[in-house]
């Protein structure tokens, strides 16, 4: 079975049930996701939130040096009455930046495949099934 694309995330809307989950950071400021799963029930909601602490670098705008680290915080939850199986969450990274390898999870979702992202391309964290009512956080 495969999945189709879809981007970008938008709150609330019903199809949002195939796909990939995309993370799509600007050098600035992070960007809208892309969010899905492959064999969602039409009852799955997901909710995403993205922070980064960027906005706490030295100029307190978001804007960084070359060669500075910074984190983010990616939060994924299921409100719907259903679960979302075969979910993929990757950070896309803009043209520059590197994956630095530290990463923590926390939440009730069940990682169904293992992925550890690499120091190269875009992170990705594995497969997921979110129940209804959990959700997953991933900081790196």
């Amino acid at each position: 079975m495969g999945c189709s694309t879809r981007s970008p995330y938008m709150p609330g809307t019903p199809r949002i049930a195939r796909g990939w989950a995309r993370l799509a950071a600007s050098l600035l400021l992070l960007s809208p996701l892309g969010l899905a799963a492959c064999g969602a029930t039409p009852t799955t909601k997901l909710v995403v939130t993205q922070s980064t602490d960027a906005p706490t670098a030295s100029d307190k705008k978001g804007h960084l040096s070359p060669g500075a680290l910074t984190g983010i915080t990616i939060s994924i939850r299921n409100t719907g009455a259903g679960p979302a199986r075969g979910l993929t969450i990757q950070d896309v990274l803009p043209a520059g930046f590197s994956y630095y390898e530290f990463t923590t999870m926390g939440g009730n979702a069940i990682r169904t495949g293992t992925s550890e992202p690499g120091l190269h391309g875009d992170p990705s964290w594995g497969t997921w099934t979110i129940p209804a009512g959990n959700g997953n956080t991933i900081s790196a």
